[in-house]
């Protein structure tokens, strides 16, 4: 098991700061913030088993393509999520 816990990310210096999980396996990332990404805040692709739980992710209501949390994945369990951007909260289908 994979566990990626306690982080916060944050715009710096005009890049952008996003999370992006590719093709793990039986992961768990809890207690994660993400504030003012440019684009995605987090990227769930090509993985499976994920238990995100615990997330906050911020941005202002006019940012545009602000997306919360990406899914492209299998098997993937959301808990105790709080999203709040100017795009898309879950703009994949899963």
């Amino acid at each position: 098991m994979q566990f990626i816990m306690n982080v916060i990310l944050t715009l710096w210096n005009g890049n952008v700061q996003s999370l992006w999980f590719l093709g793990t396996t039986n992961t768990v990332v809890r207690d994660i913030t993400s504030i003012n990404s440019k684009q995605f805040h987090i990227s769930i692709d090509s993985c499976n088993n994920v238990l995100a739980e615990g997330l906050t992710i911020r941005a202002p209501g006019d940012s545009p393509n602000t997306d919360g949390i990406h899914i492209s994945s299998a098997n993937v369990k959301l808990r105790n999520i709080n999203i709040g951007t100017g795009g898309s909260y879950f703009p994949s289908t899963f």
